[in-house]
């Protein structure tokens, strides 16, 4: 079933890899959200695990997915293959730190795109207030 599960995401185009990690991004970031919350962590304790949480579940789909592209993080180390002018995604795994750490807020998202040779391919913003994909060729963060 693991084999399966890997040739299918392999076969994933970009656009729907893209839609999906940032899907289950934000439901990772609303379950972990909720646990945080249940446990009475302070502001700063609930931003840092949201952040981590977020950051660390995207590295690794995107090492394992798409292991010759260069990743540029908000939260994460520098990549020089983002240089080269070969594919890189550009990801901000939560925007809206505060808001996220705040008891009835949804204004924060998860922001994925993928650029290549310095021109923005494609894009999905992953809203937690809206709980949809806005996902365009061409097109990040597009408001309705």
């Amino acid at each position: 079933q693991e084999t399966r599960i890997m040739s299918t995401a392999a076969a994933e185009g970009d656009q729907e890899l893209a839609t999906r990690l940032a899907v289950e991004a934000g439901e990772l970031l609303v379950r972990t959200r909720a646990d945080l919350f249940a446990q009475g962590l302070n502001h700063w304790s609930v931003k840092n695990a949201g952040d981590d949480a977020a950051q660390s579940f995207l590295m690794n789909e995107l090492r394992a997915l798409r292991p010759n592209d260069a990743v540029l993080s908000e939260e994460g180390r520098e990549d020089p293959r983002r240089f080269s002018g070969g594919r890189v995604w550009i990801i901000d795994p939560l925007d809206g730190t505060r808001e996220f750490a705040e008891r009835d807020r949804g204004d924060w998202a998860v922001h994925i795109q993928r650029s290549c040779l310095q021109t923005i391919e494609l894009g999905c913003r992953l809203q937690r207030q809206e709980y949809e994909s806005q996902c365009d060729r061409g097109t990040i963060g597009r408001e309705k």
